[in-house]
C-alpha cells in the first residue's frame, strides 16, 4: 500500500466508480458520497494555504489494521507525529458530537500504540473541522487553519508501510491474560461484535428468550464478547454467574478475588441440588459450553427453565478435547425448548489468528490445503533426537517469559502413547482454554505422522490429539515454534510446508486461510 495524493484519489474514483480496477492490491475504497466530502475538504484546506501540494500529498486512504478491520479514512505518517482525518457527511446537530467523539476516541486508541504523537481530526461536510483532545477526553470545533498548520509542519515519512507498522496483538485484549486492561475498558469490539452484543442485551432486557447462543471459531473474539456482555450486565446492576467448562485459570481467579466476579467451574453442576450452587442470578453465562457433559447440560437447562433464569451459551464446537464433547448447543436447545431460544449469533471474522499462521496450520493438518501467497515468518521448527534436550529447551523458553510452552494432556486412567509428550512441560491443552499468548511453543514426536494423502494423523489416545493440537496452535497470536522429537520424517514434512510458504510468497492467489478443525486434517 502506498501513500497517495488526494486530488488524484478523487479523480480516480470519479472515473472508475464501478470499483473494478485494482490499486495497490485492493479495490477502490471510497463511496460516491465520501468522494464528495473529500473534494469539499480538499477545497477548504486549499483555500487556507499557498502550498496546496504540500498538504494534500502523503495519505493512506481507507487503511484497515490487519485482523482488526478498524478502518481509517485518511492516515498521514510523519517523523514526529501521525495525522488521522475522518470524513463525515452532514450530521444532525443533536447527535453530531456524540457520533464523532466515539469514532475519534477509538481511532486515537488504535494509533497511540505506534508510540508517536497522534492528531485526530474529523471533517464534517459543510460544517468544518473538529479535533480530539485525548487529555481532556473531548471533541472541539477548530478553525481550518489549525489543520493546515498541522499538515504543513508535518515532515511526511513516505517510507512507512502501515501494514507492517501495526501489531494486531496490541489491540487483542484477553479477559484472562490482560485482566486490568479488560476491566478498565482498554479495548474496542469490532462492528460485528458490537452489533451482536446489542442484539443480545436488548433481547435480554425485553425478556424475549431464556436461551442465547454465541458460536464461533477460535480467534474470532468470542471470549472477549462473552465476558464484555457479562461485564456490561454487572455494571447495570444485574447478578451474573459464569460457569467455565474447564479448570479456572489465573485470570478468572483474579476476576473473582480482585473484582468480585462470580466465576465457577462447571464441575459444581455435579451437585444433586442446584439451588445453593446457582443462587438464582439474573444471567448465567456458560463459557466453552461445548465441553459440558450431557448430564450437566440437562441438569442446568431443566433447572433454569423452571426458575426462568436466562442463560448465554458461548462455544466453539471445533475446540473439543474428547470426541464426546463436540456438540451443537443451539440445536440441542431448539429440540427441547424451541420457543425459548434466541436466534444463533455467529462470529466469523478472525481477529486473533493472523493469516500467515492460519495458512501454515491448514497446511500442517493437510499439506496443500492452503496456497496463500505469503511466507511463514512467524513459524519456526526445531529438531531434537534427545528428549531431555528438548525438555530443557522448552523449559528455558518458557522461563524467559517470552514463550508459553504448552503440551498434550495424557489420560489419568492408563498409560498411552502421548505420555512422553505430556511430561515435557507443565501447562497442558486443558489449561489454556480461552486464553491467548504472543508466542507458543509445543512438541510433537512419533505419535504424529502423515498418511499417503498427506494428512496429519495421530495414534489413538484418551483425549483427541486433533482436538488438543487445534487447541494448542490456536492459542498463538504472533509466533509458533514446533519442537520435533526423534521423528525425522515429520520434521522433513513440516520443513517442506514452511518452504512452501517461502516459494509461494509473491506467487499465485489465496485459496483459504481459515483454521479448520474439521476433516481437512484427520489427526485423531
Amino acid at each position: 500500500m502506498k501513500a497517495q495524493y488526494l486530488p488524484s484519489v478523487c479523480q480516480t474514483h470519479e472515473a472508475h466508480y464501478d470499483g473494478k480496477i485494482i490499486i495497490d492490491n485492493s479495490q477502490l475504497k471510497l463511496k460516491k458520497n465520501e468522494v464528495i466530502s473529500l473534494k469539499k475538504m480538499c477545497d477548504l484546506l486549499v483555500s487556507r494555504t499557498t502550498k496546496p501540494l504540500q498538504i494534500l500529498d502523503g495519505y493512506y486512504v481507507g487503511f484497515s489494521i490487519p485482523q482488526i478491520a478498524n478502518e481509517f479514512d485518511l492516515l498521514r505518517f510523519g517523523t514526529e507525529y501521525i495525522v488521522n482525518i475522518e470524513m463525515k457527511g452532514k450530521l444532525p446537530e443533536s447527535r453530531k458530537i456524540d457520533t464523532i467523539y466515539t469514532q475519534m476516541k477509538k481511532q486515537h486508541y488504535y494509533l497511540k500504540f505506534l508510540e508517536k504523537e497522534v492528531k485526530v481530526f474529523t471533517y464534517i461536510e459543510d460544517d468544518g473541522f473538529y479535533c480530539f483532545d485525548a487529555k481532556e477526553d473531548c471533541v472541539q470545533s477548530i478553525d481550518t487553519r489549525v489543520v493546515v498548520i498541522t499538515l504543513l509542519k508535518q515532515k511526511v515519512d513516505f517510507d512507512v508501510d502501515p501494514e507492517k507498522l501495526f501489531r494486531p496483538s496490541n489491540y487483542l485484549v484477553s479477559p484472562f491474560n490482560k485482566v486490568e486492561r479488560f476491566i478498565s475498558g482498554e479495548y474496542f469490539l469490532t462492528t460485528d461484535q458490537a452489533k451482536k452484543k446489542k442484539e443480545i442485551i436488548d433481547s435480554i432486557d425485553k425478556k424475549e428468550y431464556l436461551f442465547f447462543c454465541i458460536s464461533a471459531d477460535a480467534g474470532t473474539g468470542k471470549t472477549l464478547l462473552t465476558y464484555d456482555i457479562a461485564k456490561t450486565m454487572q455494571k447495570e446492576g444485574k447478578s451474573v454467574l459464569i460457569l467455565h467448562c474447564a479448570t479456572l485459570n489465573e485470570g478468572q481467579l483474579e476476576l473473582n478475588t480482585k473484582y468480585n466476579w462470580n466465576i465457577k467451574s462447571v464441575r459444581v453442576l455435579k451437585a444433586s441440588k442446584l439451588d445453593p450452587v446457582i443462587e438464582e442470578p439474573d444471567l448465567i453465562v456458560v463459557d466453552e459450553a461445548h465441553r459440558m457433559r450431557k448430564h450437566q447440560l440437562d441438569s442446568l437447562v431443566n433447572y433454569t427453565v423452571g426458575k426462568k433464569i436466562i442463560i448465554l451459551f458461548s462455544y466453539d464446537p471445533k475446540q473439543y478435547l474428547r470426541d464426546s464433547e463436540a456438540k451443537d448447543i443451539n440445536k440441542y436447545l431448539i429440540e427441547k425448548y424451541p420457543d425459548d431460544v434466541s436466534p444463533l449469533r455467529k462470529l466469523s471474522t478472525k481477529i486473533r489468528t493472523n493469516k500467515k499462521m492460519a495458512s501454515f496450520i491448514n497446511n500442517m493438518l493437510a499439506i496443500g490445503s492452503s496456497n496463500d501467497n505469503m511466507d511463514y515468518e512467524g513459524i519456526t521448527i526445531d529438531y531434537f533426537s534427545n528428549v531431555q534436550d528438548a525438555h530443557d529447551y522448552m523449559k528455558y523458553l518458557d522461563s524467559t517469559g517470552e514463550w508459553k510452552a504448552i503440551t498434550f494432556t495424557a489420560s489419568q486412567y492408563s498409560s498411552e502413547p502421548v505420555d512422553s509428550l505430556s511430561g515435557i512441560c507443565e501447562l497442558k491443552a486443558h489449561g489454556v482454554i480461552g486464553q491467548e499468548f504472543e508466542r507458543v511453543v509445543f512438541a510433537m514426536d512419533s505419535v504424529f505422522s502423515y498418511n499417503d494423502k498427506n494428512r496429519l494423523i495421530g495414534r489413538v489416545t484418551y483425549y483427541s490429539l486433533k482436538g488438543m493440537l487445534y487447541q494448542i496452535v490456536t492459542r498463538a497470536i504472533n509466533e509458533l515454534k514446533i519442537i520435533v522429537i526423534d521423528n525425522p520424517e515429520l520434521y522433513e514434512k513440516l520443513i517442506m510446508i514452511k518452504h512452501m510458504g517461502e516459494k509461494n510468497n509473491g506467487e499465485g492467489t489465496s485459496a483459504r486461510s481459515d483454521i479448520s478443525g474439521r476433516e481437512d486434517g484427520d489427526c485423531d
